[in-house]
C-alpha cells in the first residue's frame, strides 16, 4: 500500500489541483478513476477521504471553526466544494450567520453566485434565513441582489427579517 500511495499521489495532487480551476467534481472523479483504476483498495480510501473533508468543511461553515478551516483552504482545499445539495461552506456559514466565517471564505475567494439544488445563492439563504450582518457582508462583496431561487424569488422575496427587506429594498430586484 504504501509504494501505491508513493506512485500514485502525485496523480492525485494533480487531479485535486486540477478540480481547484474548474470546480468539475464529477470530471475530478472520473479523472480519479482513470488513474486508480488498479488499485481499488486506495481510490476508495481516497474517495472516502474527499467526502470527509468535504462534509467537514460544510460543518467549520455552520460552526465557525475559521481557524480550523483558514489552515483547510491555505492547504488547497477548494473554498467552494458543495455537498450532494450543491450547498457551499458559504451557504452554511450565511444560514447561521457565522459572520467570521462568511468573511473569510470570502477572503479565500468563495463564489457569491454559486447556487444549491433549490437555487439559493448565498445572499438568497442569508436573507431567507433573517441574518442581516451575512446580507450585508454578501452584497458589499458583489453577491447579485437580482438573482433568482428555482421558484423565481429574489433574496428580497425571501427575507424573512423587517431589517434584511429593508436594506435589500434599496438595491435592484
Amino acid at each position: 500500500m504504501d509504494i501505491a500511495i508513493t506512485v500514485l499521489l502525485p496523480h492525485v495532487c494533480f487531479q485535486v489541483q486540477e478540480f481547484k480551476s474548474t470546480g468539475d467534481k464529477n470530471k475530478l472523479f472520473r479523472d480519479l478513476d482513470d488513474v486508480l483504476d488498479h488499485n481499488t483498495e486506495f481510490y476508495w480510501q481516497v474517495r472516502k477521504l474527499t467526502y470527509v473533508l468535504n462534509l467537514a468543511m460544510r460543518m467549520m461553515g455552520k460552526r465557525g471553526y475559521t481557524q480550523l478551516a483558514s489552515l483547510l483552504m491555505c492547504a488547497g482545499l477548494p473554498v467552494d466544494t458543495a455537498d450532494d445539495d450543491g450547498e457551499t461552506m458559504l451557504h452554511g456559514a450565511t444560514r447561521e450567520g457565522q459572520l467570521e466565517m462568511v468573511k473569510l471564505l470570502l477572503d479565500h475567494g468563495a463564489d457569491t453566485s454559486v447556487k444549491d439544488s433549490r437555487g439559493f445563492t448565498p445572499l438568497i439563504r442569508a436573507a431567507n434565513e433573517g441574518q442581516l450582518e451575512a446580507v450585508k457582508t454578501l452584497v458589499e462583496a458583489g453577491a447579485s441582489t437580482t438573482a433568482r431561487d428555482i421558484y423565481g424569488r429574489t433574496a428580497l422575496e425571501r427575507a424573512s427579517e423587517s431589517k434584511v427587506i429593508q436594506f435589500l429594498e434599496k438595491f435592484p430586484h
